[in-house]
């Protein structure tokens, strides 16, 4: 069976990059969450890109949940709460969170529902620090495996950080050639937000193999496993 992996983000298109993950489009907008068929989304969209990172570096099957929560670069808290609340009526395993926000109001909300509501118990959540290298939700939160870019690694290159003043624990590559649906290659490059579905695809690996486990146990199979490759 499998994986269920949301990408909470701008929307994804597979009219450009190659996305060999069965994909399913969702949409969290103004208060409202639905499925849609046939929303268009923009072929270079933020979450085009990391959908076709995740696919790049994928080692066992899942299907792809692309729920947006943003127009024009602009959401919510509350649809982003939304999206994260359809994501545990519909059973998905991962979520990978390429957005955040550092407002400390709006991140007071997100932090109290995802400790009250007792998600991380059935999902993981992955998410990007904010490219100002600050305090950022959800990624800094206790739970949350938070990532950072780190502008010397390439490919699959991904580094436990054991001591972390600022509660993010992994840093990765955030530049890596992906395929296009015309066969050719494409470079793109970026910051926090494009090392995290490198990640997030070892995630899936782990989750594939035991199943929902702690973030603890998590971070040690990343750091025997995958810490250091793909320099």
């Amino acid at each position: 069976m499998s994986l269920k992996v949301a990408i909470i983000d701008d929307g994804i298109s597979n009219e450009k990059y190659k996305i060999t993950a069965p994909l399913h489009h969702i949409i969290s907008l103004n208060g409202k969450t639905y499925y849609d068929k046939i929303h268009q989304i923009d072929p270079n969209s933020h979450g085009s890109c990391c959908a076709a990172i995740l696919c790049k570096y994928l080692e066992c099957p899942v299907e792809i949940y692309s729920i947006q929560v943003l127009q024009n670069d602009l959401g919510n808290c509350m649809d982003f709460l939304n999206a994260i609340l359809w994501c545990t009526a519909n059973n998905i395993n991962l979520i990978n969170m390429s957005i955040g926000t550092v407002d400390i109001e709006d991140g007071r909300i997100i932090e109290n529902y995802i400790n009250n509501s007792g998600i991380l118990k059935h999902l993981v959540i992955v998410a990007a620090q904010s490219n100002k290298n600050i305090y950022t939700y959800p990624a800094s939160l206790p739970g949350i495996i938070g990532v950072k870019s780190e502008k010397n690694y390439r490919n699959s290159r991904i580094e436990v950080i054991d001591e972390s003043s600022d509660h993010i624990e992994l840093k990765a590559s955030a530049i890596h050639a992906v395929k296009l649906t015309n066969d050719s290659t494409k470079v793109i490059f970026g910051g926090n937000s494009f090392a995290t579905p490198l990640v997030t695809s070892r995630v899936c690996s782990i989750l594939n193999t035991h199943g929902i486990i702690s973030k603890e146990k998590i971070l040690s199979i990343i750091k025997h496993n995958y810490s250091i490759n793909g320099e």
